[in-house]
Parts: C-alpha cells; sequence; structure tokens
C-alpha cells in the first residue's frame, strides 16, 4: 500500500522493531522522500540511537496508527515511520 503525504510517500513493509526510549516501536509502514529506498531508509532508522527518536502516539489505537520521529534543527518533527509502540523493554 503506498500513501502521498506532500512530496513524501508511505510504503508497507515486512514489519521490524526499532528500540526506542520506553519501549519498542513495531515499523509497518515507511515514510519516504523521493528518491530514497525502502533498504535506505530501513538501515537509516536502524542506526539511530534509541534516545534520539520521539514516538507520537496515536489517540485511537484501533484505526490510527503511531508514528516515529526525530526533531530536526528547526525544532520540527520529521516523521520516519509508522507503526505501532508498545511500552516496556
Amino acid at each position: 500500500m503506498e500513501l502521498e503525504i506532500g512530496d513524501r510517500i508511505t510504503q508497507a513493509v515486512e514489519p521490524f522493531s526499532i528500540q526506542v526510549l520506553g519501549g519498542t516501536f513495531t515499523v509497518a509502514h515507511l515514510v519516504l522522500e523521493p528518491g530514497t529506498t525502502v533498504s535506505g531508509a530501513t538501515q537509516k532508522l536502524r542506526a539511530v540511537p534509541a534516545e534520539q527518536w520521539f514516538v507520537m502516539v496515536s489517540d485511537d489505537e484501533h484505526t490510527q496508527p503511531d508514528s516515529l520521529a526525530v526533531i530536526d534543527d528547526s525544532l520540527e518533527f520529521q516523521v520516519f515511520a509508522l507503526g505501532r509502540f508498545r511500552k516496556g523493554a
């Protein structure tokens, strides 16, 4: 499934987990910039330390995904993936 978001698209991927502060984020969709490959985006996600991720938890876990983001130099959220956050180790 692909969905356009401005000049970015979301691409469904085989789910995989990223450690973040306070738990685990399971990635279901990558948010890709034009020219970015799924493998390149996946490698980039895995290279970011857990303490640099910011998780935006959805209001309704049954209909809306959570977002995995970083805060850029302009103090704006840059979303890199959509999926599910789970508290704990």
